[in-house]
């Protein structure tokens, strides 16, 4: 896509929407402002408790998804993440996938068209720990369906002057 919005002249936007809300500006404007001084340490996630996208279609076949809840949604917290951090260069990642209900026909989400008796071949919860070049870490969990206490999507920044709870947009000093 990149290549043929170079070739075209088009521009091309990745549907990562997130930056765009007002509250995602604000968050990364104290970041430009070091109202949180030096961030060393960012906690994000998407977390579904029951909602695994059109069990059995597309959704839940590596060759075709590439992936499951982790390039779903987890994107769009990692995202949201490095964006406000401005800070996209990782150094090194340690992760883990898991596939405890999608393989059980578990947790399927009210979207997303099923296929009964398709494939489920990708995970449905993903953690990641990353350590960016900028010395920070930058921690990542995404699910489709856990035994989370809730549905939630969430940045915790922590710096060296003051912490941000996003989407809340509570400081904490």
């Amino acid at each position: 896509m990149f290549e043929t919005a170079k070739k075209t002249g088009k521009k091309l936007l990745i549907g990562l929407t997130r930056r765009f809300l007002s509250i995602t500006r604000t968050a990364r404007k104290y970041v430009e402002d070091d109202v949180l001084g030096e961030v060393y340490l960012a906690k994000c996630g998407y977390l579904r408790q029951t909602g695994i996208p059109g069990m059995g279609s597309w959704f839940t076949t590596k060759s075709m998804a590439g992936s499951g809840a982790v390039f779903d949604i987890g994107v769009h917290a990692l995202d949201t993440t490095l964006w406000i951090m401005n800070d996209f260069k990782a150094e090194s990642v340690l992760a883990s996938t898991y596939a405890k209900f999608g393989p059980r026909g578990k947790a399927a989400g009210d979207w997303g068209k099923p296929v009964p008796g398709g494939p489920f071949d990708v995970e449905d919860l993903g953690v990641a720990l990353i350590k960016m070049k900028s010395g920070a870490t930058v921690y990542l969990e995404a699910s489709w369906a856990s035994f989370s206490p809730k549905t939630e999507f969430y940045v915790h920044l922590l710096g060296d002057k003051a912490g941000l709870e996003y989407p809340a947009m509570r400081l904490i000093t």
